[in-house]
C-alpha cells in the first residue's frame, strides 16, 4: 500500500508542477510590459492567462512598487510541495492488528526525496522566470516618479518671489500634461502572463498627487493677487 500512496503522491505532485510548466516560453522568451500593453488594445492579439494578481502602489520612500513581497509570495507557492507531502505522511497500517507494533505507519516520503526536491526547484525557476519579467512593469512608470517627490519642490519654489507667470504656467501645464497622459496612455492592467498587474489604483495615486499640486499652485496665486500685489499698490498709491 506504501507503493499505491507513493504513486498517488507523484501525481499530485506532477499535476501541480505541469501547471507551472503551461506558464513556460520557449528558450524563456518573454513579451516584455511594453509589448503586452501594445497588443492587448489590439482585438486580435493573444490574451494572456494570468492567476496570481499583484498591484503596483506608491511609497513615500521607495517610490512606485509592488503591494506584495513577491519573495514571501514564491516561498508559499513552492512550500505547496513539501505540504502535499506532509499531509500524506503518517498514514496508520491498514494492518496494524496483525503488524510489528513498530510498524504503525505506511512508509513516509521525505523531504529529500528526488521526486520532492525536482518539484520544488521546477516550480521556483518558472517563478523566478515570470517574477523577473513581471517586475520590469515597474519601469514603465519611471516617467512618473518625480511626483513622488515633487510636493517639496513646489512648495519651494513657491517660496521664492517675486513669482514669474512663465514659471508658474510652465509648471502647471506640465501636470496638466502628465495628468492626460496617465488618463489616456496608461493601462488600468497588465496581463504579464502568469501575473496580473493592477494599475488603476497607481494611476489614481499619480493623478491625484498631481491634481493637488495645480490646486496649491493656484490658491498660491490667488493669495498672491489679493494680498502681496493689493498691498504693494496700496502702498503706491498713497505716495502719490
Amino acid at each position: 500500500m506504501s507503493n499505491q500512496v507513493r504513486d498517488l503522491t507523484q501525481r499530485s505532485i506532477s499535476k501541480y508542477v505541469d501547471f507551472f510548466r503551461r506558464f513556460r516560453k520557449p528558450n524563456a522568451i518573454y513579451p516584455t510590459p511594453e509589448e503586452v500593453i501594445a497588443r492587448e488594445y489590439d482585438p486580435d492579439a493573444e490574451f494572456e492567462s494570468t492567476f496570481l494578481t499583484l498591484k503596483l502602489e506608491m511609497h513615500s520612500q521607495d517610490g512606485i512598487k509592488f503591494n506584495d513581497d513577491y519573495t514571501t509570495l514564491l516561498q508559499d507557492l513552492v512550500k505547496v510541495v513539501p505540504f502535499m507531502i506532509d499531509k500524506i505522511n503518517s498514514i496508520p497500517r491498514p494492518d496494524l492488528g496483525f503488524r510489528n507494533p513498530d510498524q504503525t505507519h505506511l512508509w513516509d516520503i521525505q523531504p529529500d526525496d528526488e521526486l520532492v526536491q525536482n518539484a520544488m526547484k521546477e516550480v521556483k525557476e518558472v517563478l523566478m522566470e515570470h517574477l523577473g519579467v513581471t517586475q520590469k512593469v515597474i519601469n514603465v512608470y519611471d516617467e512618473f516618479l518625480f511626483v513622488n517627490n515633487e510636493k517639496a519642490n513646489v512648495e519651494e519654489f513657491l517660496e521664492k518671489k517675486p513669482y514669474s507667470r512663465q514659471e508658474f504656467l510652465e509648471r502647471i501645464d506640465k501636470y496638466q500634461n502628465t495628468i492626460n497622459k496617465i488618463k489616456t496612455s496608461m493601462p488600468f492592467e497588465i496581463r504579464m502572463s502568469m501575473f496580473l498587474v493592477e494599475c488603476e489604483d497607481i494611476n489614481n495615486k499619480l493623478v491625484e498627487e498631481l491634481e493637488q499640486l495645480i490646486t496649491l499652485m493656484l490658491n498660491k496665486i490667488t493669495d498672491y493677487v489679493q494680498h502681496d500685489l493689493a498691498t504693494k499698490v496700496q502702498t503706491e498709491v498713497r505716495t502719490i
